[in-house]
């Protein structure tokens, strides 16, 4: 049951991202991302040097890892510096309390506004830092719920159109039977600036 409301929510996400993309492929400031995506559970402390050592630690990141296209995001800029993403992620969790202790699917679907931090970075163009929040909801095995996303992140950019993005978040159930967790993602990122108005016609120009 789980499973059928995250593929239906994914459909729906994936709809919406075409939707946006043909209504809007003359603007620019629109683009796609594609990756991985790690899930670590969060383990329950007040102790803050443990909590670190569970955030920075990479224990859990092999059985939590899908080395496959499992992260989909699409956003649009908004305007002083904000940019609103609607984000989709599969998973499978093998460590959740202790290593290898469970084969949990894990499903989740967010919407983030991004906070563009580069006035901090003028001069070096190719990066792009960023802070997050937003809400969401996440599956793991049959336990749903809703979330409240914070975390950070930077795309490098290789290239006009072309880049790589890192991503951290938080993930904080309303449930008392949820679990946290802590998402990492490495994401492929396509710019549409390129369907841009201004540029068709300058490339239009240049070849005729």
């Amino acid at each position: 049951m789980n499973y059928l409301i995250y593929r239906r929510g994914l459909i729906l996400a994936l709809i919406i991202s075409v939707t946006i993309a043909n209504a809007q492929y003359k603007r620019s400031n629109l683009s796609f991302e594609i990756g991985i995506n790690t899930v670590d559970v969060r383990v329950y402390t007040q102790d803050v040097k443990t909590l670190l050592a569970d955030y920075f630690g990479s224990t859990e990141w092999m059985g939590n890892t899908a080395f496959y296209p499992s992260r989909f995001a699409v956003q649009k800029y908004l305007g002083n510096k904000i940019t609103l993403q609607l984000a989709a992620s599969i998973n499978t969790i093998k460590t959740n309390v202790s290593i290898k202790d469970s084969d949990f699917r894990y499903y989740s679907l967010d919407l983030i506004v991004k906070k563009d931090l580069t006035r901090f970075f003028s001069d070096k163009k190719w990066f792009d830092p960023y802070l997050l929040g937003g809400i969401g909801t996440q599956t793991i095995d049959t336990a749903s719920d809703a979330v409240f996303i914070g975390g950070f992140g930077f795309n490098i950019w290789v290239g006009e159109q072309y880049g790589v993005n890192f991503q951290t978040s938080y993930k904080h159930g309303f449930n008392t039977y949820g679990r946290d967790v802590f998402q990492h993602s490495i994401s492929f990122v396509y710019d549409f600036s390129f369907f841009s108005q201004d540029r068709r016609k300058r490339v239009w120009n240049a070849c005729f």
